[in-house]
């Protein structure tokens, strides 16, 4: 069935247009129509910038724009103020049915050459496209004494040229979004090159083998197929990204920086509170019906089933946690690193360091060579006191780590055990350790300066 969009021609003159100049309809093909002059929903030929380019002219004069796309019906060559051919017979041909029609008619430029028109529907590889209808008309938005030049019929109408978009034009893109969409024709290519349709040398009429007419099907392809990015592909990526981003919680990869990331991370929380949300409602509703029944046909008391929904960890950002907490003297164990980054992993051994070659045996010093003493250790003043400053601190270090241990076993994941640091962190009791720090320093200071006397005298 035809999808039943509206065409709507207007052939009147506009105001301060001479008569004797060239006749036309302004053609525009719209989705819905409320009045004669209001237009519902897509349409076409439309832009934003100016949504009345093709219905309303402007201008005065041969200045003046009539219109966009247009059928002409009496012209001449030139420009449109050029003339309408004057009076004589102009042939026309109207080929229809309920889901279209194509008009082929003659303007008088030229003499009796006819231009293919159409409005009619088309069949769309899309199920369910409501857009499939298209218009071709002479695309012509100049001034009528300036601008395009006519100096042929079809010019700017190129309807039986394969692959060329002029004047050919729908409502919109495949996706059904967005603005109107121009169209290309193509079909059987017999020359790798433009055809035009009727006219191909190289498919001869009649057929040698069977001396019949080789007809081919027309297909329709969009202007941004050759890859020129329209509006329309624009917006159909930019929802692609938002769904993917908004819906799937993935990453597209056009964006980057510490804002979008910190938005990429809450819309990962966003999409696991929602998955966890419609596991939580599956496993109620199993628990009422399914589990219940099985666990009382079976004589068994009530049981639940719960799904755990996590994020993903990132081993990447794990294992240098790991390496931090290294750091500190803690040990990762077998069955935790497992546990956390697969199997297949074991400890390296140690390597055994090599031994001193005997004496007498190769690469040993021989007997005449004097093996040099070993260089004296330098004595350190201050050794003693960091020595003792050491052993006095080390109570009130353990105390502190002791502390660290118990919240590293009693945390369910790495990043509760840093928020348990940071809450810890100002309540740590270091009094003691100050006070031990405070008699270290005030040792120092005086042994320092008894040192400098003793020089000095």
């Amino acid at each position: 069935l035809s999808h039943r969009h509206c065409f709507r021609v207007d052939d009147s003159l506009p105001e301060g247009y001479t008569t004797s100049w060239a006749k036309f309809g302004r053609v525009t093909i719209a989705e819905g129509m409320s009045d004669i002059d209001t237009f519902v929903g897509a349409q076409a030929p439309f832009t934003p910038g100016a949504p009345t380019r093709n219905e309303v002219p402007t201008g005065s004069g041969t200045a003046m724009y009539t219109g966009w796309f247009k059928w002409y019906f009496a012209r001449s060559n030139a420009y449109e103020n050029n003339g309408d051919s004057g009076a004589g017979a102009r042939s026309w041909v109207l080929v229809g049915d309920d889901r279209g029609f194509f008009l082929a008619n003659s303007s008088g430029l030229g003499g009796d050459k006819r231009v293919l028109h159409a409005f009619t529907d088309f069949h769309s590889y899309k199920p369910g496209d409501n857009f499939a209808s298209y218009l071709i008309a002479t695309d012509n938005y100049s001034p009528t004494g300036s601008g395009n030049y006519f100096s042929y019929p079809s010019q700017f109408a190129y309807s039986a040229y394969s692959l060329d978009t002029t004047g050919k034009i729908c409502m919109r893109d495949y996706t059904g979004i967005g603005g109107n969409v121009r169209l290309g024709m193509f079909s059987l290519n017999d020359g790798n090159n433009q055809n035009v349709s009727g006219r191909s040398g190289s498919i001869p009429f009649p057929n040698g083998p069977d001396y019949g007419l080789i007809i081919h099907p027309i297909y329709l392809r969009e202007a941004s197929g050759g890859g020129n990015v329209t509006t329309q592909e624009s917006l159909g990526r930019a929802m692609d990204s938002a769904i993917a981003e908004t819906i799937l919680g993935q990453e597209t990869g056009e964006h980057s920086g510490g804002a979008l990331a910190a938005a990429a991370k809450e819309r990962a929380d966003v999409r696991l509170d929602l998955v966890q949300a419609d596991s939580d409602l599956l496993s109620e509703t199993l628990n009422s019906t399914l589990i219940a029944w099985l666990c009382e046909f079976n004589g068994i008391g009530p049981c639940n089933v719960y799904r755990q929904i996590k994020e993903e960890i990132d081993l990447k950002v794990a294992s240098e946690t790991d390496k931090n907490i290294a750091a500190l003297g803690f040990e990762l164990s077998e069955e935790a690193l497992r546990t956390k980054y697969g199997d297949g992993w074991s400890k390296r051994e140690t390597p055994t360091p090599p031994t001193a070659p005997a004496p007498g045996s190769p690469g040993s010093p021989q007997f005449a060579e004097q093996i040099p003493p070993a260089p004296a250790p330098e004595t350190d003043p201050a050794r003693p006191t960091a020595d003792r400053l050491q052993n006095e601190a080390t109570p009130e270090i353990a105390a502190w780590l002791g502390q660290i241990e118990t919240m590293l076993a009693s945390a369910g994941s790495l990043e509760e055990f840093r928020e348990m640091l940071r809450a810890a962190y100002p309540k740590l009791d270091s009094a003691a350790l100050t006070q031990t720090l405070s008699a270290a320093f005030a040792a120092m200071n005086l042994r320092g300066r008894a040192e400098v006397q003793s020089e000095a005298a």
